[in-house]
């Protein structure tokens, strides 16, 4: 059910919405209204960047995860990772969708031969590698995660989410 509601209701409408946000605005234009925008342009911004922005988006999403808004933090947050998946070409990046339903089903063998794939094919993909480090966290690989994260960090030195993934496997080897 939710599959099919994720494939006919909100992908349509989230592409609807992109073309909209690009027919008006560039990345850049919105990273400078997240930058000095009022609140809700802010807010707003982050979201648009989400859904239009490009790598050079990074540094100014990261900036925003300071804001003293939560709201804008939270929406900067889900930017970052909206971006960084699309780092990868559209297959990549349906690949990487897929490893990411095979990890909530908890298929984490299966995950794991998935994101290598991809990995071989796009071993510059900074979230495949985040990906991979995830799964391999679930199954107490931590040293393996540690080196995922590690690759993750070198190829996008802003991925938050490797640098606590880093962090909690060190924890989990005390």
């Amino acid at each position: 059910l939710v599959r099919l509601y994720r494939e006919h209701v909100l992908r349509p409408m989230a592409q609807h919405i992109r073309q909209e946000m690009e027919r008006h605005y560039s990345p850049r234009h919105l990273e400078r209204l997240l930058a000095v925008g009022d609140l809700e342009t802010r807010r707003a911004a982050a979201v648009g960047i989400g859904l239009i922005g490009d790598a050079d988006s990074q540094v100014s999403v990261a900036s925003a995860l300071l804001d003293p808004d939560l709201e804008v933090c939270r929406r900067a947050e889900t930017a970052s990772w909206q971006v960084w998946i699309r780092l990868g070409s559209l297959e990549q990046q349906t690949r990487l969708v897929r490893v990411q339903e095979l990890i909530r089903a908890q298929e984490l063998h299966a995950a794991v031969a998935q994101v290598c794939m991809l990995i071989q094919t796009a071993p510059e993909y900074a979230e495949a590698w985040n990906q991979r480090a995830l799964t391999y966290y679930q199954m107490q690989r931590y040293r393996d995660a540690i080196s995922d994260c590690q690759r993750t960090l070198e190829l996008n030195p802003l991925h938050f989410g490797a640098a606590s993934g880093l962090a909690q496997c060190h924890m989990r080897l005390n």
